[in-house]
């Protein structure tokens, strides 16, 4: 029921007197158009043109990590990564959308914070499983 209210406001706002020069930009895991498939209500969404977005390289990945790692430091994060980490998380193939990179990022900002510890090979394969 919220969800169908949420997609109705939005069509509203996206047709709307006011939306001029406005763009909506709807991103996700999971997909608008599969989400509103089981709703049955695609109308609620024919307004909008789907773009997909391929994976990342993994020169783009590894740059992407570095940004964020630069982030979390100017943030005050002591994240560390051991040399070859980067490397390491790039090897993981499945990994490699920003969605996926951003919460392997998350996760070991919350161990570093939590112990306090450079992160290693083994904390991020506990990462890993943890978010499997």
């Amino acid at each position: 029921k919220e969800g169908l209210k949420f997609l109705q406001l939005n069509r509203q706002l996206r047709q709307g007197e006011f939306s001029m020069g406005f763009q909506f930009i709807y991103t996700g895991s999971i997909g608008l158009g599969n989400v509103v498939n089981k709703l049955g209500r695609k109308d609620l969404i024919n307004d909008i043109s789907n773009v997909s977005v391929p994976p990342l390289t993994k020169p783009e990945a590894a740059i992407f990590i570095q940004r964020l790692l630069l982030g979390l430091k100017e943030n005050n994060c002591p994240l560390v990564l051991e040399d070859g980490l980067i490397d390491y998380i790039l090897g993981k193939d499945s990994w490699l959308i920003p969605y996926c990179i951003q919460i392997i990022i998350s996760e070991l900002s919350d161990a570093c914070l939590e112990n306090g510890a450079k992160i290693d090979k083994g904390t991020m394969d506990d990462v890993i499983i943890k978010i499997l």
